[in-house]
């Protein structure tokens, strides 16, 4: 099962008509998933050290700069990553860092799935909404 910390956010990029992806979490864990933004970036969402979440942006890996890099330094408060605007401001971080870095982005979302094609079959699920049902 996805954090819920994770969940609110999934939420609110889902509704807003972003791609969204979990880790099969009986295997590997409950501590991460991925959002495809609207300008085709992927961003990993993750559980930070002390109860925040992190955002880090992925780009091609290399032995220089790794896979991806954090969009922000400290442990964000949900409600804050759990916003369109933040979190696309966000991206624009990321990237910009990762310019720096003088790391090689993906072309496209799809090149992320590509490039992760074991990942994609074995692990990745795409993120549905579930409304709970009241009673």
């Amino acid at each position: 099962m996805v954090l819920e910390s994770i969940k609110e956010v999934l939420n609110t990029v889902v509704k807003a008509g972003w791609s969204a992806y979990t880790v099969d979490s009986d295997k590997y864990g409950e501590g991460f998933a991925y959002v495809i933004t609207p300008s085709d970036n992927v961003l990993c969402i993750c559980k930070g050290e002390f109860g925040g979440l992190r955002v880090t942006f992925e780009y091609l890996p290399s032995r220089e700069t790794g896979t991806g890099c954090s969009c922000y330094d400290e442990d964000m408060r949900v409600s804050y990553v759990a916003n369109v605007d933040n979190l696309l401001s966000l991206e624009a971080d990321g990237k910009a860092f990762a310019r720096r870095l003088n790391a090689r982005l993906y072309r496209s979302s799809d090149a992320w799935l590509e490039n992760n094609y074991w990942y994609k079959q074995n692990m990745l699920k795409p993120y549905k909404i579930v409304e709970e049902v009241t009673v």
